[in-house]
């Protein structure tokens, strides 16, 4: 296998076979990355709960444990750090269900058995790698305008979402309660989106008097 460093990561491990929790144990410590093992839906259930926990940047996730539904676990996980990128690991009669979990988040799917390192080792890591390029660049440019963004704050789903719909031609709505960050997010989606060139116009309508409304606008 290639020699290949990354900056310290912590990694969810879910699958029931002893087998394959310990070798992708030995195999990310040996990379310089934090390994947390479930072997069971259960197991992952109280992982997610702890609020302590400071997050995942990838979770490799079994489709088929004996108690739960890796494709339910996968949309948990997702929930409670969105930031964590995923990658499920099938057989070759689920690759179906691979596909399926590709469309609800996950980045890739690793078939077993493992029988090429190599790219088992390439698969991963890119992942990885591009898992951290995404959440630095979201993080710079949330800090730009003045906004929070940790790996399990629920800002890094809404952030991702929001960077998505920045590159689509279309109208955007947002709602809230004064201080909530109305006009950060309009700024966060005018600087991300192809139009960041040009100006940002804020207006407060709430200071113009109706009958002068639209003639300002």
């Amino acid at each position: 296998m290639r020699r290949m460093t990354v900056n310290r990561k912590n990694v969810l491990i879910i699958d029931d076979e002893v087998e394959v929790t310990s070798f992708f144990t030995y195999f990310l410590k040996a990379k310089n990355c934090h390994v947390t093992v479930a072997h069971s839906g259960k197991e992952v259930e109280l992982l997610l709960a702890d609020n302590a926990s400071a997050g995942y940047q990838l979770a490799l996730i079994d489709l088929k444990l004996p108690d739960a539904n890796g494709l339910e676990l996968l949309t948990a996980i997702k929930n409670r750090f969105p930031a964590c990128e995923a990658m499920v690991m099938t057989g070759y009669s689920t690759i179906k269900s691979a596909v399926t979990a590709m469309q609800l988040g996950a980045r890739d799917y690793l078939e077993k058995p493992f029988d090429d390192l190599d790219s088992l080792e390439t698969a991963i890591f890119s992942v990885l790698e591009k898992s951290t390029e995404r959440y630095d660049r979201l993080a710079q440019t949330a800090r730009h305008y003045g906004m929070v963004y940790a790996p399990a704050s629920p800002m890094v789903k809404v952030l991702s979402l929001a960077e998505k719909l920045a590159k689509k031609a279309i109208n955007i709505l947002i709602e809230g309660e004064t201080g909530t960050g109305k006009e950060l997010m309009a700024r966060f989606l005018h600087g991300t989106s192809t139009r960041s060139s040009f100006p940002f116009v804020g207006i407060n309508c709430g200071a113009i008097p109706e009958t002068l409304l639209e003639s300002e606008l």
